[in-house]
Protein backbone atom coordinates (compact mmCIF):
# COMPACT_ATOMS: atom_id res chain seq x y z
CA UNK A 1 0.00 0.00 0.00
CA UNK A 2 1.39 3.78 -0.90
CA UNK A 3 1.78 5.80 2.11
CA UNK A 4 -0.13 9.08 1.88
CA UNK A 5 1.93 11.98 2.08
CA UNK A 6 0.92 14.85 4.78
CA UNK A 7 -0.17 17.87 2.91
CA UNK A 8 2.10 20.77 2.07
CA UNK A 9 0.08 23.52 0.54
CA UNK A 10 2.40 25.98 -2.06
CA UNK A 11 2.47 29.90 -1.62
CA UNK A 12 -0.07 30.32 -3.84
CA UNK A 13 -2.44 27.80 -1.80
CA UNK A 14 -1.88 29.93 1.53
CA UNK A 15 -2.24 32.85 -0.42
CA UNK A 16 -5.42 32.02 -1.82
CA UNK A 17 -6.63 31.14 1.53
CA UNK A 18 -5.43 34.18 3.78
CA UNK A 19 -7.36 36.20 0.42
CA UNK A 20 -10.52 34.45 1.27
CA UNK A 21 -10.45 34.94 4.61
CA UNK A 22 -9.94 38.98 4.24
CA UNK A 23 -12.71 38.99 1.66
CA UNK A 24 -15.09 36.84 4.13
CA UNK A 25 -14.47 39.82 6.94
CA UNK A 26 -14.76 42.40 4.74
CA UNK A 27 -18.15 41.15 3.13
CA UNK A 28 -16.70 41.44 0.09
CA UNK A 29 -18.97 40.16 -3.14
CA UNK A 30 -16.22 40.30 -5.64
CA UNK A 31 -13.43 37.64 -4.98
CA UNK A 32 -10.15 38.47 -5.99
CA UNK A 33 -9.33 34.91 -4.87
CA UNK A 34 -10.17 31.06 -6.00
CA UNK A 35 -12.46 28.90 -3.99
CA UNK A 36 -10.22 26.95 -1.10
CA UNK A 37 -12.75 24.14 -1.07
CA UNK A 38 -14.03 22.53 -4.20
CA UNK A 39 -16.99 20.04 -4.19
CA UNK A 40 -17.09 17.80 -7.38
CA UNK A 41 -19.74 15.14 -8.20
CA UNK A 42 -18.02 12.63 -9.38
CA UNK A 43 -21.11 10.41 -10.33
CA UNK A 44 -24.58 11.55 -11.46
CA UNK A 45 -26.20 8.82 -10.05
CA UNK A 46 -25.76 6.17 -6.79
CA UNK A 47 -26.20 2.50 -6.59
CA UNK A 48 -28.66 2.91 -3.64
CA UNK A 49 -31.93 4.80 -2.76
CA UNK A 50 -32.11 5.60 0.51
CA UNK A 51 -35.89 6.72 1.69
CA UNK A 52 -34.49 10.04 2.52
CA UNK A 53 -32.76 11.16 -0.39
CA UNK A 54 -33.60 12.39 -3.71
CA UNK A 55 -31.94 9.36 -5.55
CA UNK A 56 -35.61 7.71 -4.43
CA UNK A 57 -37.12 10.14 -6.41
CA UNK A 58 -35.88 9.09 -9.70
CA UNK A 59 -37.90 6.66 -11.84
CA UNK A 60 -37.62 3.00 -11.15
CA UNK A 61 -36.04 2.36 -14.46
CA UNK A 62 -33.44 5.50 -13.51
CA UNK A 63 -32.06 3.87 -9.69
CA UNK A 64 -29.86 2.22 -8.70
CA UNK A 65 -27.01 3.24 -10.88
CA UNK A 66 -28.99 3.26 -14.33
CA UNK A 67 -27.51 5.83 -16.80
CA UNK A 68 -24.80 6.73 -14.38
CA UNK A 69 -22.11 9.42 -16.07
CA UNK A 70 -19.48 10.37 -14.47
CA UNK A 71 -16.87 14.06 -14.43
CA UNK A 72 -16.15 14.52 -17.67
CA UNK A 73 -12.17 13.98 -18.37
CA UNK A 74 -11.76 17.43 -19.95
CA UNK A 75 -13.56 19.23 -17.16
CA UNK A 76 -11.23 17.55 -14.40
CA UNK A 77 -8.09 18.92 -16.93
CA UNK A 78 -9.47 22.70 -16.65
CA UNK A 79 -9.86 22.42 -13.03
CA UNK A 80 -6.81 21.11 -12.81
CA UNK A 81 -5.45 24.20 -14.52
CA UNK A 82 -7.84 26.68 -13.37
CA UNK A 83 -9.07 26.02 -9.77
CA UNK A 84 -6.30 23.57 -8.28
CA UNK A 85 -3.12 25.60 -8.20
CA UNK A 86 -5.05 27.49 -6.00
CA UNK A 87 -7.75 25.68 -3.94
CA UNK A 88 -6.57 23.58 -1.14
CA UNK A 89 -9.40 20.78 -0.13
CA UNK A 90 -11.11 19.20 -2.69
CA UNK A 91 -14.36 16.96 -1.63
CA UNK A 92 -15.60 14.04 -3.67
CA UNK A 93 -19.66 13.19 -3.19
CA UNK A 94 -22.23 16.29 -4.04
CA UNK A 95 -24.77 13.76 -4.48
CA UNK A 96 -24.09 10.30 -6.59
CA UNK A 97 -21.85 7.77 -5.18
CA UNK A 98 -18.23 8.92 -5.93
CA UNK A 99 -16.45 4.96 -5.34
CA UNK A 100 -19.27 3.95 -8.62
CA UNK A 101 -17.29 6.68 -11.15
CA UNK A 102 -14.57 5.10 -13.64
CA UNK A 103 -12.68 7.54 -12.70
CA UNK A 104 -12.69 7.57 -9.13
CA UNK A 105 -9.18 6.39 -8.64
CA UNK A 106 -7.63 8.58 -11.39
CA UNK A 107 -8.89 11.47 -10.03
CA UNK A 108 -7.90 10.59 -6.74
CA UNK A 109 -4.52 10.16 -7.70
CA UNK A 110 -4.40 13.16 -9.99
CA UNK A 111 -5.62 15.39 -6.95
CA UNK A 112 -3.06 14.18 -4.92
CA UNK A 113 -0.39 15.24 -7.20
CA UNK A 114 -2.02 18.86 -7.74
CA UNK A 115 -1.57 19.06 -3.80
CA UNK A 116 -5.01 18.80 -3.07
CA UNK A 117 -6.35 17.70 0.88
CA UNK A 118 -8.77 15.18 -0.05
CA UNK A 119 -11.83 14.40 1.60
CA UNK A 120 -14.45 11.58 0.40
CA UNK A 121 -18.30 11.04 1.36
CA UNK A 122 -19.22 7.51 0.13
CA UNK A 123 -21.80 5.06 1.16
CA UNK A 124 -19.29 2.58 1.62
CA UNK A 125 -20.74 -0.39 -0.77
CA UNK A 126 -17.48 -0.61 -2.94
CA UNK A 127 -15.00 0.09 -0.51
CA UNK A 128 -14.76 -4.14 -0.44
CA UNK A 129 -12.92 -3.50 -3.87
CA UNK A 130 -9.36 -3.57 -3.19
CA UNK A 131 -8.42 -0.61 -5.93
CA UNK A 132 -10.96 1.68 -4.56
CA UNK A 133 -9.95 1.01 -0.67
CA UNK A 134 -5.76 1.06 -1.35
CA UNK A 135 -6.18 4.35 -2.90
CA UNK A 136 -8.41 5.63 -0.04
CA UNK A 137 -6.19 4.76 2.27
CA UNK A 138 -3.13 5.95 0.47
CA UNK A 139 -4.47 9.53 -0.63
CA UNK A 140 -7.84 10.61 1.09
CA UNK A 141 -7.69 12.44 3.91
CA UNK A 142 -11.07 12.26 5.72
CA UNK A 143 -13.54 9.55 4.93
CA UNK A 144 -17.29 9.94 5.68
CA UNK A 145 -19.23 6.90 5.27
CA UNK A 146 -22.79 7.05 5.40
CA UNK A 147 -24.70 4.96 7.32
CA UNK A 148 -27.70 6.27 9.27
CA UNK A 149 -27.81 3.04 11.76
CA UNK A 150 -26.42 0.58 14.26
CA UNK A 151 -28.31 -2.39 13.35
CA UNK A 152 -28.88 -4.35 10.03
CA UNK A 153 -32.66 -4.22 10.45
CA UNK A 154 -32.69 -0.30 10.34
CA UNK A 155 -30.08 -0.36 8.04
CA UNK A 156 -31.32 -2.00 5.28
CA UNK A 157 -35.06 -0.49 5.59
CA UNK A 158 -33.22 3.18 4.96
CA UNK A 159 -30.28 2.18 2.76
CA UNK A 160 -31.96 0.26 -0.34
CA UNK A 161 -29.82 -1.89 -2.49
CA UNK A 162 -27.56 -2.58 0.24
CA UNK A 163 -26.55 -5.60 2.64
CA UNK A 164 -25.31 -4.94 6.42
CA UNK A 165 -23.02 -7.98 5.92
CA UNK A 166 -21.47 -6.24 2.81
CA UNK A 167 -20.81 -2.62 4.50
CA UNK A 168 -18.97 -4.39 7.19
CA UNK A 169 -16.82 -6.26 4.95
CA UNK A 170 -15.88 -2.84 3.09
CA UNK A 171 -15.30 -1.20 6.13
CA UNK A 172 -13.12 -4.23 7.57
CA UNK A 173 -11.25 -4.02 4.47
CA UNK A 174 -10.37 -0.18 5.66
CA UNK A 175 -9.64 -0.37 8.93
CA UNK A 176 -6.92 -3.10 8.45
CA UNK A 177 -5.70 -0.50 5.43
CA UNK A 178 -5.50 2.26 8.20
CA UNK A 179 -3.54 -0.24 10.71
CA UNK A 180 -0.98 -0.92 8.34
CA UNK A 181 -0.24 2.20 7.28
CA UNK A 182 3.16 3.86 8.29
CA UNK A 183 2.32 6.59 11.29
CA UNK A 184 1.09 9.40 10.80
CA UNK A 185 -0.69 8.68 7.09
CA UNK A 186 -3.12 6.63 8.18
CA UNK A 187 -6.73 8.42 6.69
CA UNK A 188 -9.20 10.01 9.46
CA UNK A 189 -12.27 8.27 9.18
CA UNK A 190 -16.01 8.94 10.57
CA UNK A 191 -19.28 7.52 10.37
CA UNK A 192 -22.02 9.43 9.13
CA UNK A 193 -25.67 9.57 10.77
CA UNK A 194 -28.79 11.76 9.13
CA UNK A 195 -31.02 12.26 12.44
CA UNK A 196 -34.80 11.49 11.75
CA UNK A 197 -37.33 10.42 13.96
CA UNK A 198 -37.04 6.68 12.98
CA UNK A 199 -33.76 5.80 13.36
CA UNK A 200 -32.53 8.36 16.49
CA UNK A 201 -32.66 6.18 18.80
CA UNK A 202 -30.29 3.84 17.51
CA UNK A 203 -27.78 7.35 18.16
CA UNK A 204 -26.03 6.06 21.43
CA UNK A 205 -25.54 2.55 19.46
CA UNK A 206 -23.94 4.05 16.34
CA UNK A 207 -21.21 5.93 18.40
CA UNK A 208 -20.30 2.25 20.10
CA UNK A 209 -20.57 1.04 16.48
CA UNK A 210 -17.90 3.60 15.66
CA UNK A 211 -15.92 2.69 18.40
CA UNK A 212 -16.29 -0.83 17.39
CA UNK A 213 -14.84 -0.08 13.82
CA UNK A 214 -12.14 2.24 14.92
CA UNK A 215 -13.90 5.41 13.35
CA UNK A 216 -12.48 8.88 14.90
CA UNK A 217 -15.64 10.62 14.62
CA UNK A 218 -19.57 10.26 14.36
CA UNK A 219 -21.11 13.06 12.32
CA UNK A 220 -24.54 13.50 12.16
CA UNK A 221 -26.82 16.10 10.34
CA UNK A 222 -30.67 16.80 10.69
CA UNK A 223 -32.94 15.09 7.82
CA UNK A 224 -33.65 17.00 4.76
CA UNK A 225 -37.11 15.66 3.55
CA UNK A 226 -36.45 15.20 -0.07
CA UNK A 227 -39.33 12.20 -0.33
CA UNK A 228 -42.39 11.42 0.94
CA UNK A 229 -40.97 8.90 2.97
CA UNK A 230 -38.81 11.28 4.44
CA UNK A 231 -41.60 14.07 5.11
CA UNK A 232 -42.35 13.90 8.69
CA UNK A 233 -39.15 12.76 10.02
CA UNK A 234 -37.87 16.07 10.95
CA UNK A 235 -36.76 16.13 14.76
CA UNK A 236 -37.90 20.07 14.75
CA UNK A 237 -41.09 18.67 16.04
CA UNK A 238 -39.77 16.88 19.01
CA UNK A 239 -37.18 18.78 20.18
CA UNK A 240 -36.79 17.27 24.20
CA UNK A 241 -36.79 13.65 22.77
CA UNK A 242 -33.55 15.01 20.51
CA UNK A 243 -32.20 16.57 23.08
CA UNK A 244 -32.40 13.76 25.36
CA UNK A 245 -31.10 11.75 22.88
CA UNK A 246 -28.20 13.69 22.02
CA UNK A 247 -27.06 14.31 25.72
CA UNK A 248 -26.99 10.28 26.23
CA UNK A 249 -24.83 10.26 23.20
CA UNK A 250 -23.05 12.71 24.05
CA UNK A 251 -22.14 10.96 26.76
CA UNK A 252 -21.20 7.67 25.73
CA UNK A 253 -18.91 9.26 23.27
CA UNK A 254 -16.54 10.65 26.08
CA UNK A 255 -16.86 7.62 27.61
CA UNK A 256 -15.61 5.59 24.55
CA UNK A 257 -13.53 8.24 23.05
CA UNK A 258 -14.84 9.07 20.19
CA UNK A 259 -15.58 12.85 18.85
CA UNK A 260 -19.28 13.43 18.69
CA UNK A 261 -20.53 15.95 16.11
CA UNK A 262 -24.27 16.59 16.18
CA UNK A 263 -26.25 19.46 15.87
CA UNK A 264 -26.79 21.54 19.07
CA UNK A 265 -29.59 20.40 21.31
CA UNK A 266 -32.75 22.88 20.83
CA UNK A 267 -32.91 23.71 24.17
CA UNK A 268 -30.45 26.56 25.84
CA UNK A 269 -27.82 24.65 27.52
CA UNK A 270 -25.44 26.81 28.90
CA UNK A 271 -22.56 25.24 26.91
CA UNK A 272 -20.09 27.26 25.80
CA UNK A 273 -20.29 26.12 22.29
CA UNK A 274 -23.95 27.61 22.12
CA UNK A 275 -22.86 31.17 23.41
CA UNK A 276 -20.17 31.21 20.63
CA UNK A 277 -22.99 30.07 18.18
CA UNK A 278 -24.51 32.65 15.65
CA UNK A 279 -28.05 32.81 16.62
CA UNK A 280 -30.21 31.59 14.13
CA UNK A 281 -33.69 33.05 12.73
CA UNK A 282 -36.72 31.20 14.20
CA UNK A 283 -39.09 32.89 12.15
CA UNK A 284 -38.08 31.80 8.51
CA UNK A 285 -39.49 34.70 6.96
CA UNK A 286 -37.14 37.54 9.26
CA UNK A 287 -34.77 38.20 6.97
CA UNK A 288 -31.89 40.56 8.01
CA UNK A 289 -30.48 38.15 10.09
CA UNK A 290 -26.79 37.20 9.33
CA UNK A 291 -26.45 33.92 7.71
CA UNK A 292 -22.99 32.17 9.53
CA UNK A 293 -22.17 30.25 6.07
CA UNK A 294 -18.66 30.33 4.26
CA UNK A 295 -19.92 28.51 1.55
CA UNK A 296 -20.50 31.50 -1.48
CA UNK A 297 -16.74 32.85 -0.34
CA UNK A 298 -14.58 29.93 0.11
CA UNK A 299 -16.43 26.60 -1.70
CA UNK A 300 -17.45 25.54 -5.34
CA UNK A 301 -19.88 22.81 -5.88
CA UNK A 302 -19.48 21.79 -9.19
CA UNK A 303 -21.95 19.17 -10.75
CA UNK A 304 -20.72 16.42 -12.75
CA UNK A 305 -21.94 17.80 -15.95
CA UNK A 306 -20.27 21.32 -15.31
CA UNK A 307 -22.82 23.41 -13.71
CA UNK A 308 -21.70 25.14 -10.43
CA UNK A 309 -23.78 25.73 -7.36
CA UNK A 310 -23.24 27.57 -4.15
CA UNK A 311 -23.23 24.69 -1.54
CA UNK A 312 -23.88 21.45 -1.20
CA UNK A 313 -27.90 21.64 0.19
CA UNK A 314 -29.67 19.27 -1.50
CA UNK A 315 -32.20 21.41 -2.79
CA UNK A 316 -29.04 24.10 -4.22
CA UNK A 317 -29.29 22.41 -7.34
CA UNK A 318 -32.28 23.70 -8.15
CA UNK A 319 -32.13 27.12 -6.40
CA UNK A 320 -28.70 28.20 -6.60
CA UNK A 321 -27.03 27.63 -10.12
CA UNK A 322 -24.37 29.86 -10.29
CA UNK A 323 -23.29 29.32 -13.77
CA UNK A 324 -21.79 26.36 -15.82
CA UNK A 325 -18.17 25.87 -16.80
CA UNK A 326 -19.72 23.71 -20.63
CA UNK A 327 -19.93 28.01 -21.31
CA UNK A 328 -18.55 29.59 -19.21
CA UNK A 329 -15.13 30.32 -17.97
CA UNK A 330 -14.16 29.44 -14.10
CA UNK A 331 -13.56 33.71 -13.46
CA UNK A 332 -17.05 34.40 -15.31
CA UNK A 333 -18.91 31.79 -12.58
CA UNK A 334 -16.97 32.57 -9.85
CA UNK A 335 -17.10 36.47 -9.93
CA UNK A 336 -20.84 36.27 -12.08
CA UNK A 337 -23.32 38.87 -10.35
CA UNK A 338 -25.34 35.87 -8.84
CA UNK A 339 -22.24 34.62 -6.84
CA UNK A 340 -21.61 38.43 -5.72
CA UNK A 341 -24.90 39.42 -4.69
CA UNK A 342 -25.09 35.87 -2.75
CA UNK A 343 -21.49 37.01 -1.09
CA UNK A 344 -23.08 40.91 -0.08
CA UNK A 345 -26.17 38.87 0.75
CA UNK A 346 -25.09 36.13 3.61
CA UNK A 347 -23.39 39.17 5.44
CA UNK A 348 -26.63 41.09 5.76
CA UNK A 349 -29.53 38.58 5.63
CA UNK A 350 -30.68 39.28 2.11
CA UNK A 351 -31.19 36.04 1.00
CA UNK A 352 -33.51 33.38 -0.45
CA UNK A 353 -35.26 31.25 2.16
CA UNK A 354 -33.48 28.04 1.37
CA UNK A 355 -30.26 29.99 2.86
CA UNK A 356 -31.98 31.26 6.27
CA UNK A 357 -33.55 28.20 6.89
CA UNK A 358 -30.66 26.09 6.24
CA UNK A 359 -30.37 22.68 8.39
CA UNK A 360 -26.38 22.81 7.31
CA UNK A 361 -25.36 26.30 9.08
CA UNK A 362 -28.63 26.59 11.67
CA UNK A 363 -27.24 24.84 14.03
CA UNK A 364 -30.07 24.09 15.11
CA UNK A 365 -32.26 24.55 12.45
CA UNK A 366 -35.11 27.06 13.09
CA UNK A 367 -37.58 24.81 11.15
CA UNK A 368 -38.34 21.72 9.16
CA UNK A 369 -36.76 21.45 5.76
CA UNK A 370 -39.18 19.87 3.61
CA UNK A 371 -38.28 19.93 -0.13
CA UNK A 372 -41.72 20.49 -1.46
CA UNK A 373 -42.39 23.63 0.61
CA UNK A 374 -38.50 24.84 -0.66
CA UNK A 375 -39.49 24.38 -3.77
CA UNK A 376 -41.91 26.89 -3.95
CA UNK A 377 -39.92 29.31 -2.46
CA UNK A 378 -37.51 31.89 -4.66
CA UNK A 379 -34.41 30.80 -5.74
CA UNK A 380 -31.14 32.71 -6.19
CA UNK A 381 -32.18 34.01 -9.75
CA UNK A 382 -35.75 35.15 -8.64
CA UNK A 383 -35.13 36.45 -5.35
CA UNK A 384 -32.05 39.00 -6.61
CA UNK A 385 -34.06 39.35 -10.18
CA UNK A 386 -31.95 42.86 -11.46
CA UNK A 387 -30.51 44.03 -8.48
CA UNK A 388 -26.43 43.80 -8.58
CA UNK A 389 -24.83 43.95 -4.62
CA UNK A 390 -21.48 44.44 -5.69
CA UNK A 391 -21.30 46.35 -8.98
CA UNK A 392 -17.87 46.50 -11.02
CA UNK A 393 -16.76 49.81 -9.51
CA UNK A 394 -17.05 48.12 -6.10
CA UNK A 395 -15.28 45.17 -6.84
CA UNK A 396 -12.26 47.05 -8.07
CA UNK A 397 -12.81 48.68 -4.48
CA UNK A 398 -13.07 46.06 -2.60
CA UNK A 399 -9.58 43.98 -4.54
CA UNK A 400 -7.55 47.33 -3.76
CA UNK A 401 -9.00 47.12 -0.29
CA UNK A 402 -8.16 43.58 -0.12
CA UNK A 403 -5.15 42.83 -1.85
CA UNK A 404 -3.49 46.33 -0.44
CA UNK A 405 -4.12 44.82 2.98
CA UNK A 406 -2.34 41.68 2.16
CA UNK A 407 0.10 43.29 0.69
CA UNK A 408 1.80 45.13 3.27
CA UNK A 409 1.20 42.07 5.66
CA UNK A 410 3.46 40.27 2.95
CA UNK A 411 5.67 43.47 3.31
CA UNK A 412 6.13 43.14 6.94
CA UNK A 413 6.66 39.00 6.15
CA UNK A 414 8.95 40.46 4.06
CA UNK A 415 11.03 42.42 6.25
CA UNK A 416 11.09 39.63 8.84
CA UNK A 417 12.32 37.42 6.30
CA UNK A 418 15.03 39.48 5.76
CA UNK A 419 15.76 39.75 8.98
CA UNK A 420 16.33 36.15 9.48
CA UNK A 421 18.21 35.90 6.34
CA UNK A 422 20.87 38.51 7.77
CA UNK A 423 20.88 36.73 11.12
CA UNK A 424 21.43 33.06 9.04
CA UNK A 425 24.23 34.80 6.68
CA UNK A 426 25.82 35.41 9.94
CA UNK A 427 25.68 32.57 11.35
CA UNK A 428 26.83 31.18 7.59
CA UNK A 429 30.07 33.20 8.54
CA UNK A 430 30.57 32.04 11.91
CA UNK A 431 29.76 28.63 10.48
CA UNK A 432 33.03 29.24 7.84
CA UNK A 433 34.85 30.62 10.20
CA UNK A 434 34.80 27.31 12.40
CA UNK A 435 34.86 24.78 9.47
CA UNK A 436 38.46 26.84 8.19
CA UNK A 437 39.75 25.95 11.96
CA UNK A 438 38.47 22.61 11.67
CA UNK A 439 39.99 22.36 7.92
CA UNK A 440 43.49 23.28 10.01
CA UNK A 441 43.06 21.30 12.85
CA UNK A 442 42.61 18.35 10.31
CA UNK A 443 45.70 18.68 8.63
CA UNK A 444 47.65 18.97 11.59
CA UNK A 445 45.94 15.48 12.64
CA UNK A 446 47.50 14.07 9.30
CA UNK A 447 50.58 15.18 9.67
CA UNK A 448 50.08 13.21 13.27
CA UNK A 449 48.89 10.31 11.21
CA UNK A 450 51.66 10.22 9.17
CA UNK A 451 54.27 10.76 11.58
CA UNK A 452 52.56 8.00 13.84
CA UNK A 453 52.33 5.38 10.74
CA UNK A 454 56.66 6.02 10.04
CA UNK A 455 56.62 5.10 14.27
CA UNK A 456 54.84 1.81 13.47
CA UNK A 457 56.88 0.98 10.75
CA UNK A 458 59.64 1.33 13.18
CA UNK A 459 58.06 -0.35 16.26
CA UNK A 460 56.83 -3.47 13.91
CA UNK A 461 60.60 -3.57 13.08
CA UNK A 462 62.03 -3.71 15.93
CA UNK A 463 59.31 -6.33 16.78
CA UNK A 464 60.60 -8.77 13.94
CA UNK A 465 64.33 -7.78 15.48
CA UNK A 466 63.26 -9.26 18.71
CA UNK A 467 61.51 -11.86 17.67
CA UNK A 468 64.48 -13.59 15.76
CA UNK A 469 66.22 -13.20 18.84
CA UNK A 470 63.91 -15.10 21.18
CA UNK A 471 64.18 -17.81 18.77
CA UNK A 472 68.07 -18.01 19.04
CA UNK A 473 67.73 -18.02 22.70
CA UNK A 474 65.09 -20.76 22.45
CA UNK A 475 67.71 -22.62 20.82
CA UNK A 476 70.35 -22.34 23.38
CA UNK A 477 67.71 -23.16 25.92
CA UNK A 478 66.94 -26.71 24.50
CA UNK A 479 67.69 -29.33 26.88
CA UNK A 480 71.35 -30.15 25.41
CA UNK A 481 72.20 -26.60 25.55
CA UNK A 482 71.35 -26.71 29.53
CA UNK A 483 73.35 -29.71 30.31
CA UNK A 484 76.55 -28.03 28.14
CA UNK A 485 75.52 -25.17 30.45
CA UNK A 486 75.45 -27.22 33.81
CA UNK A 487 79.25 -28.15 33.08
CA UNK A 488 80.80 -25.20 32.02
CA UNK A 489 79.33 -24.08 35.46
CA UNK A 490 80.39 -26.76 37.70
CA UNK A 491 84.15 -26.26 35.96
CA UNK A 492 83.72 -22.65 36.45
CA UNK A 493 82.84 -22.95 40.09
CA UNK A 494 85.81 -25.92 41.25
CA UNK A 495 88.06 -23.35 40.18
CA UNK A 496 86.88 -20.96 42.13
CA UNK A 497 86.08 -23.19 45.32
CA UNK A 498 87.88 -26.35 45.35
CA UNK A 499 86.05 -27.25 48.86
CA UNK A 500 82.74 -27.09 46.88
CA UNK A 501 80.65 -30.07 47.56
CA UNK A 502 80.09 -32.03 43.89
CA UNK A 503 76.76 -32.46 42.41
CA UNK A 504 75.46 -36.11 42.80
Amino acid sequence: MGTREPTHYSVAQRCNSELSARALRLGAGSAFHRPTQVYLQLASACNLSCTMCSEANRPEDARHGKGLQSFAPELFARLEAEVFPWSSELYFGVGGEPTFSEHFVDYTERAARAGQEIHLVTNGTFLERDAVARVIAAHVAHVQVSIDAATAETYERIRVGSRWSRLLTGLERLAELRRNAPAGTACRWSLCFVLMRSNVDELSAFVELAHHLGADAVHAQHVIAMTDASVGESLVREPERYDAIRMRAAARARELGIELDAPLPFGPPPDEARRNSPPAPRDPDLAGHVVPCRSPNQTAVILYDGRVYACCHPMAHQKMQLGDLRVQSFEDVWNGRAARNLRVGIKTGDVPTICRTCSIVHSPPPVAEVAGELETSPGLAEHFGDRDLDPLPSKRLAGTRIVDGYVRDLRRHADALAAERDGLVAHVAALQCERDGLARHAANLESDRVHHLGHIANLEAAHGTLLAHAWRLSKRLEPRGVGHLLKSWRRFGRSEDASAPEET
